[in-house]
């Protein structure tokens, strides 16, 4: 049996001390047994019996006048023993600076979007990288803090599933494995600030062929301002031309992409990724492909590096269809 005790308030306005909490089938009014069960501990009760009592020392600043005594002894130390007040002393440091760190970092992520600023310009207006270093955050803190994950959902051969995607500024070289690409043209450092986007299932409720999945990714390139405009399906001209646009594809398919340093002799890039995850063409769907869900992503460049990342956004089916009419693929051979 799992047990989840919350110090609630407002469960219910009867003023019971215990609220015990089941899980039914709604159609049949059956318990479901399924070993979970939860008690709601109402706060505000005050009752002469043991709930009431320790309720009441919950309230209590003062430990000579608790009910408990383990609980008295626990609070004396943490309020009158030295070692207990700095034991104290540091937890409320470290709980402070979480919510601080969420507050700059809500901060950052706000600025970089009213004003396309990169995260370490961000910083800089905020006046973070001009204070002690003690107190501000770091850049690590920040990609950390403002890393973005989204959960799509969509249905596959009938069955509710789930997408996750992670999205986030490259700040490692090697933990993105740009050291494991042989050939690599330009310098791994460089790479540094530009996104890293991963799209992958924590969980598939499908089982067997029905897991079948796979990613088209189109990548668009805007340069110079919009001078000039291209859209390609992300994979080789060799793939492409044996029919095969997938970027990923397996039971269940999982993507991973972290493009850098694109200008290819442009002054300007905002390069945007849009990607769809597919039903593969199959037996299972009259040989048809099939939009699932998709998103997109991406960044804008110049000669002095990354600028910004683009924010991560839901696509539709619609989307999806201007994208594969626009490059032909919508009718497209079984794997």
């Amino acid at each position: 049996m799992v047990k989840k005790q919350i110090n609630y308030n407002g469960v219910s306005l009867k003023g019971l001390p215990l609220y015990h909490i089941d899980r039914y089938v709604r159609e049949t009014g059956k318990l479901f047994e399924d070993g979970s069960h939860i008690i709601y501990v109402n706060g505000n009760y005050k009752g002469d019996d043991e709930i009431g009592h320790l309720m009441q020392d919950f309230h209590q600043t003062d430990p000579d006048n608790m009910h408990y005594k383990e609980l008295s002894q626990e609070i004396r130390h943490f309020k009158e023993v030295e070692e207990g007040r700095d034991t104290m002393c540091e937890a409320v440091q470290k709980y402070a600076k979480e919510c601080v760190n969420e507050k700059q970092a809500a901060n950052v992520k706000n600025i970089m979007e009213d004003t396309g600023f990169t995260v370490e310009q961000a910083l800089d207006e905020a006046d973070w990288l001009a204070e002690d270093s003690n107190e501000r955050m770091t850049h690590e803190e920040v990609f950390r803090t403002l890393k973005s994950r989204v959960t799509i959902p969509f249905t596959l051969h009938g069955i509710e599933e789930n997408l996750t995607v992670e999205y986030t500024q490259g700040t490692d070289p090697r933990e993105i494995g740009y050291d494991a690409l042989q050939g690599f043209p330009i310098d791994k450092i460089c790479c540094t600030g530009y996104p890293v986007m991963h799209g992958y299932f924590e969980h598939m409720n499908a089982t067997g062929y029905r897991r079948s999945c796979g990613f088209i990714q189109f990548v668009e390139r805007i340069e110079n301002y919009g001078e000039n405009r291209e859209l390609s399906v992300d994979v080789s001209d060799e793939n492409l031309e044996k029919g095969n646009p997938y970027f990923a594809y397996g039971y269940p398919a999982e993507i991973f992409d972290a493009p850098c340093c694109n200008l290819a002799g442009c002054r300007h890039l905002k390069w945007t990724a849009y990607t769809y995850l597919v039903d593969l063409p199959s037996r299972m769907n009259s040989n048809k492909l099939k939009f699932l869900g998709g998103y997109s992503w991406g960044y804008e460049e110049d000669e002095n590096g990354p600028q910004r990342l683009l924010p991560l956004e839901i696509l539709t089916e619609n989307d999806w269809e201007k994208h594969a009419t626009e490059k032909g693929i919508l009718k497209v051979f079984p794997i």
